[in-house]
Formats: structure tokens, sequence, C-alpha cells
């Protein structure tokens, strides 16, 4: 009996460490649960601190990411800001391209702010999702304003239906980052063709496609393109304004809807973005 209660206690004192080693059970009966209930604390402890480790990694992660998508566009504007004030400012010929540029990093660490803003209230569960009646031809109206003459001055015919009399369960003002996010990657990542936005009845879900005829996203990327800060290329998103945030925050919203997203495409020919939402009969 001492010898199994020797056993015991002698565990006690690195129950909190990572070299805790289980207690036999191996001892007498009089103990053993003892034993299997000091052995399912440890067990708690250790899995806890090594989930705390990994939410401290994601963290320090995030702000790394956040720290780097912020320098870029300020260091452009310092470098523009130094050049207009060496002169460049009296020069007609150029003062106002520079402004321009610089509108334009300030409109980048605008939409990043409230890309950062919008992910971290979702992931923190610190936002609340409303579960209403929309008409989904709203929104279809909303992406038509938001987004024609966008992809008209890119040589883009961008199409949306009419889905009057549709209804759909959620949060409209959400659901309106979710589409535009999309819609915006497909007009940006297009240099000709199509932008469409095509809406079918499945039974109590209404299914959603976004699709576009662009350079696409090679199969090995698939699984990754809706992570917080993922690009395929660097490159290619900073010359389009990309944080890689858009497409993580459009997953959050739809689960969020008791919704998914799921990718289909092809290098060089196009991308298909599709998910359901739950169909509603209004009750007026």
């Amino acid at each position: 009996m001492f010898k199994s209660l020797y056993n015991i206690t002698g565990n006690l004192d690195i129950i909190f460490s990572k070299d805790f080693i289980p207690i036999s059970m191996d001892i007498d009966k009089e103990f053993s649960n003892l034993a299997k209930k000091i052995n399912d604390v440890a067990t708690t402890i250790q899995n806890n601190d090594n989930n705390y480790k990994k939410v401290s990694e994601s963290k320090s992660q995030f702000i790394a990411n956040a720290t780097h998508e912020f320098r870029t566009p300020l260091f452009s504007l310092k470098g523009y800001i130094e050049t207009l004030q060496n002169g460049a400012i009296n020069d007609n010929k150029v003062n106002r391209i520079f402004l321009k540029k610089m509108y334009h990093q300030i409109e980048r660490l605008e939409k990043l702010f409230n890309n950062l803003i919008d992910i971290s209230k979702i992931e923190s569960n610190n936002i609340i999702i409303n579960s209403d009646e929309i008409l989904l031809n709203n929104i279809m109206l909303y992406l038509s304003d938001n987004f024609s003459e966008l992809a008209k001055n890119k040589g883009l015919t961008f199409f949306v239906p009419n889905t009057a009399k549709l209804y759909v369960k959620g949060d409209i003002e959400l659901l309106k980052i979710c589409f535009s996010n999309l819609v915006d990657n497909a007009i940006k990542y297009s240099k000709e063709g199509t932008v469409s936005v095509s809406v079918k009845n499945w039974g109590n879900s209404v299914h959603i496609k976004v699709i576009d005829n662009g350079i696409g996203i090679a199969e090995e990327y698939h699984q990754n393109i809706f992570d917080r800060f993922f690009r395929v290329e660097d490159s290619r998103s900073q010359d389009t304004g990309g944080h890689g945030l858009g497409l993580s925050i459009v997953k959050h919203i739809l689960k969020g809807h008791s919704s998914e997203i799921f990718v289909k495409s092809t290098l060089g020919q196009g991308s298909i973005f599709s998910f359901n939402l739950n169909k509603i009969v209004p009750n007026n």
C-alpha cells in the first residue's frame, strides 16, 4: 500500500511538467481510481498547455503578418512624400501622378484596417449575426450598383440575375461583405471576359456561384486560399491591393450562416466560388 501511495505522490510534483509520466495502474486496487483521476487531470493540463501555445503562436504570426501588410503601403507613402518635398510638388507633369498613387496607398490601408476589424470580430465571436428575411435581389442590386462600373473600366462584362421573390435567411450586411469580397476578387483577377453571379433553387437552399474566366488558381493552393494572409503570389496581390484576408472573411461569415465556401478553379481558365444559403418563405 505504502509503495502505491509513494508512486502516486512522487508524480504530483511534476504533474504540470511536460515530463509527467502517467502513473502505472499496476497498483493496489484502492488507489487505482485516484491514480486514474490524477492521470486524467495531468492529460487535461498538458492539452490546455499545448492549445495555449498554439493560440499564442497564431497570435504572434497574425501580428507579424499584419505589421508586414501595413509596412508596405506606409513605406510607399513615405517615398512619394519625400519625392514631392524634394521638388516634384512643383512639377505639374508628375505631382498629380504622385498624389494619385498616394491616394491609392491610403485606400489600401483603409481596406486593410477594415478587414482586420471584421476578421477580428468574427473570429472572436464578438459579432452578432442576425437571422433576418432577406430579399436576395436586394443584394444583387447592391452588387450591380457597386461593381458594374469597376468591371466596365476593366473591359469586363458583369452579370447578376434578377432574383425577385427569392428570400434567404441571414445577416444582410455580413452577406453583402461576403458577396462583395468574392465579386471584387473575380474582377481583380480577370483581364477579359465575364464575371457573373449564378443563383439556383436547391430544395430548401439557394445555391450561389461567383464565376469568372480570369487567371485561375492552381489546385495545390485550393486548401490554403481561405487562410488568413495567404496569397498565391505576393507580387500579384501587391498589384491588385490584396492582403489575403478577403476569402478568410468570406469563410467565417458563411460559417456563421451554417454554410461553407467551395472553390473550383483551373490555372489560366478561371474560378468558381460556390456556397449555399437557407431559403425561406416570407411571413407576409
